[in-house]
């Protein structure tokens, strides 16, 4: 960031609904991680809806094989894109969660 004439700069993650646009979630504050910053983001916007079965959609920054595996556990689903240029298993194209 060095290089962007602005040096601050705020980024907001929020957890809305995909056919309202309602606003579910909006963290006030997330702690510094360091690694994986997209998944901690997800797993922190979600906690209020654990006793609910919800579908997360996502973009290429959120989506991994890892993040989805955590949310199966937990009995959501998820759909998200990939990059084309990422190098994914042919078993990570699609993980499904059977009971």
């Amino acid at each position: 960031m060095s290089k962007k004439p602005i040096k601050w700069e705020f980024k907001v993650f929020t957890l809305s609904d995909s056919k309202t646009g309602y606003l579910w979630n909006l963290p006030w504050k997330i702690s510094k991680i360091k690694n994986n910053i997209a998944m901690a983001v997800t797993l922190r916007l979600i906690e209020e809806l654990r006793s609910n079965w919800h579908h997360l959609y996502c973009d290429n920054w959120y989506s991994s094989p890892e993040l989805f595996r955590i949310l199966a556990n937990q009995g959501f689903g998820a759909t998200g894109t990939v990059r084309k240029k990422e190098r994914i298993d042919k078993v990570s194209y699609k993980i499904k969660w059977i009971d």
